[in-house]
């Protein structure tokens, strides 16, 4: 018959003390992840190749089964503000897709996704804007996937380059003088555009000052064309170029009927600039638009 052991001796027996290197381990993870924060928010203003090796870091914690930590630095990294960014300025209408670099000729135009103007931040850079630019790049492009057209931006069809043309094969030639005067008309009716845009549109092929009344009033080689009732497709060449080689030089402007101005840009040729000759302005809450079809 086995003898049953003594509770109160077993109570009696001494035990050994906790370790405290759990609590040691835990403090100093935490003291890193504060360090961690606050050098990737230094890296993404100031030293960008830090970033990478924060993020391997960040990966390290996910690997490590510690999900706590890994959700607070994801919370309080720049990602998630920027995301947040991105997503309040998409519902007030005020988002903007930001890169780096030399913008070319459609780079301006506005995002085919949620309609927001883009912005480039120039060659200058440190290596780290990618923890900035791209969480609010997402943040309003996904915004525009869900719901749409940016509140305030334009929301009328967006011809493609190769639709562009297949409408201007059809489309029909208007006069000079009438795009000066800002005003384009259609069969339908007239489009007027915004002040200034028809001059600064032309403006850049040719000092419109020194062109003669033939000049003015040669139909070619300005066409236009109507997608869905609201966008203008123009298209302008520039003769002086184009008559050399043989070759066509120019661009295809998509223009908002309801606000008068040109949200995208192709290029014909050779043709290209940096930043477009007339801008894409977001019209204001109580203007009704000075492209009214008459």
């Amino acid at each position: 018959m086995s003898e049953k052991p003594d509770i109160e001796t077993a109570s009696q027996q001494p035990t050994c003390p906790a370790s405290p290197i759990p609590q040691v381990r835990r403090k100093w993870s935490w003291r890193w992840l504060v360090v961690w924060i606050l050098l990737i928010w230094i890296g993404a203003f100031f030293f960008g190749p830090v970033v990478i090796v924060l993020l391997i870091a960040f990966l390290a914690y996910l690997l490590s089964g510690l999900p706590r930590p890994a959700l607070l630095l994801v919370a309080c990294s720049p990602a998630l503000p920027m995301f947040l960014f991105g997503v309040v300025t998409y519902w007030t209408g005020n988002a903007v897709i930001m890169s780096m670099g030399l913008p070319e000729t459609e780079f301006h135009n506005l995002s085919r996704l949620s309609r927001a103007p883009k912005q480039t931040g120039g060659c200058l850079v440190h290596g780290g804007e990618f923890v900035l630019l791209l969480p609010n790049n997402l943040g309003i492009q996904a915004m525009g996937v869900i719901f749409g057209p940016m509140p305030g931006s334009y929301d009328g069809p967006y011809p493609t380059r190769e639709e562009a043309f297949v409408v201007l094969a059809t489309g029909q030639n208007i006069r000079r003088r009438d795009i000066m005067a800002n005003r384009i008309p259609l069969p339908t009716g007239e489009v007027r555009l915004d002040a200034d845009v028809g001059p600064g549109l032309l403006r850049g092929f040719i000092d419109v000052s020194a062109w003669s009344d033939e000049v003015r009033t040669k139909p070619e080689p300005l066409t236009v064309a109507l997608v869905g009732g609201r966008c203008l497709v123009l298209r302008i060449l520039d003769e002086t170029r184009s008559a050399a080689d043989g070759s066509q030089r120019g661009f295809v402007a998509l223009i908002d009927v309801k606000t008068g101005r040109p949200f995208a840009f192709y290029e014909i040729g050779e043709y290209y600039h940096r930043f477009p000759p007339v801008w894409w302005k977001r019209p204001e809450p109580s203007a009704t638009g000075p492209a009214e079809r008459r």
